[in-house]
């Protein structure tokens, strides 16, 4: 009783199916033979005495990773019912898999276009340099295999990708230090810090004698004003700067012969200018005087 290898090959889909086919010969009847990969057997198949016979199965790898393994053809022999005696075939063959290939593409998030778009990795090493990317007021904070969460990726990570894929940059805003000048005055509070693309919040008062506080301005003399809402656009430290009027006095009387005095007025009047103060006055409920006829 003899068994002998008349023909093996093997083949892999894209999907990582390898196929095996192996033919055998046997010089006796009731011939089962089976496939024997990476030390599993699998389903057998029947002969009659003197011909050969070819048995078929297909194996998914788990892993996409390079790597080989031997493929042996071995034959169960079964006469008359007897227990089974196993018989080695004459010929094996070694299969070996080259690592898949992948594209990873880089989406900046808002960011300037990566210094490369895309780039191919390969199963089981690891990533390698990624790109680089900014934006204004940001800092990177890594790529991530989704827009708003998802898992870091870094050059040392190891690909375990089975598909194309792409990986999105993360971004933190930026935080800056406000200084305020109170330019004459007094504030309570000297600096504060901010985040770009956020407002900035609640804004000190200062204080300065004989004045007004009209707002916080982004010059001592101009510039443009800054108020609790306005969003943080800078790029760097900044500076801000209290603008002043000067308070109005006005001493009328209350007609009783007693004389009160009123700061931070405004005469409202209906003809030009006032350049002398006289006669009779009214205060609204604001505050301003205006002068009657």
């Amino acid at each position: 009783m003899s068994i002998s290898v008349t023909s093996s090959n093997w083949s892999r889909d894209s999907n990582g199916i390898v196929t095996v086919n192996v033919s055998f010969y046997a010089s006796s009847s009731y011939i089962y033979t089976q496939i024997r990969t990476g030390g599993k057997s699998y389903t057998s198949a029947r002969n009659p005495n003197g011909s050969s016979v070819s048995a078929t199965n297909t194996s998914t790898r788990t892993s996409w990773g390079a790597g080989s393994v031997t493929i042996s053809a071995d034959s169960y022999i079964q006469v008359a019912q007897a227990t089974a005696m196993q018989y080695d075939a004459t010929a094996s063959q070694t299969v070996s898999w080259t690592a898949a290939q992948f594209t990873v593409s880089f989406n900046a998030n808002g960011g300037t276009t990566p210094s490369s778009e895309s780039k191919t990795v390969t199963y089981g090493s690891t990533y390698g340099t990624l790109p680089t990317t900014t934006r204004t007021g940001y800092t990177f904070a890594g790529w991530y295999t989704d827009a708003t969460s998802g898992d870091l990726r870094t050059a040392d990570d190891t690909v375990n990708v089975t598909a194309d894929t792409t990986l999105y940059a993360h971004w933190t805003p930026n935080t800056y230090t406000v200084t305020f000048n109170a330019n004459g005055g007094t504030t309570p509070t000297a600096t504060k810090d901010v985040t770009y693309a956020s407002t900035y919040g609640t804004l000190p008062t200062p204080t300065r004698t004989g004045y007004a506080f009209l707002g916080w301005f982004t010059d001592p003399d101009n510039g443009t004003q800054i108020t609790a809402g306005t969003v943080v656009s800078i790029t760097a430290a900044q500076t801000l700067y209290a603008h002043w009027e000067p308070m109005s006095i006005l001493r009328v009387s209350d007609g009783n012969g007693t004389m009160r005095t009123l700061t931070n007025i405004k005469v409202v009047t209906t003809g030009g200018a006032v350049r002398n103060i006289i006669g009779c006055y009214a205060v609204d409920k604001n505050g301003n005087v205006r002068q009657g006829i």
